[in-house]
């Protein structure tokens, strides 16, 4: 592969990923959240290729920021999940849930949503995650 398929490849990664993450952190939805994750994912799949077909042994990786950002959106989407799964098994058998359970729940899930928020910056872009990784690249 050559270096400017490797950097419009890159490029496109990136620019889904802005325009996911500005989605996810401004609303938290869950699918903003997992369409983001998967942008993250696709990167760290060509890394991973490009580590392999490296001569010189280097391997290829996300920042420590894209992954810290992914970590936290991770978290905050299992516990949206765990949400809903629960209200669903409510609503199906007619139990009633356990308020302490919930409110726990929910107070996780604000904690990590602002964990998130505090972590970057207002004006948060992943444009020096991108020179950072096009800089190593072969």
């Amino acid at each position: 592969m050559r270096k400017e398929e490797i950097n419009e490849f890159i490029k496109d990664r990136f620019k889904k990923m802005n325009k996911y993450f500005r989605k996810a952190i401004d609303n938290f939805e869950s699918e903003d959240i997992r369409k983001f994750r998967i942008e993250i994912k696709k990167l760290k799949v060509f890394l991973h290729l490009l580590s392999m077909e490296s001569e010189d042994g280097f391997s290829y990786r996300i920042t420590k920021r894209m992954k810290t950002i992914y970590g936290y959106l991770g978290i905050i989407q299992n516990f949206q999940l765990q949400l809903k799964a629960t209200n669903e098994f409510v609503k199906n058998n007619l139990n009633s849930v356990p308020l302490m359970y919930l409110n726990n729940i929910e107070k996780e899930l604000e904690y990590w949503k602002k964990c998130s928020r505090d972590f970057i910056d207002k004006d948060f872009d992943f444009f020096i995650d991108e020179k950072e990784i096009v800089a190593t690249l072969p």
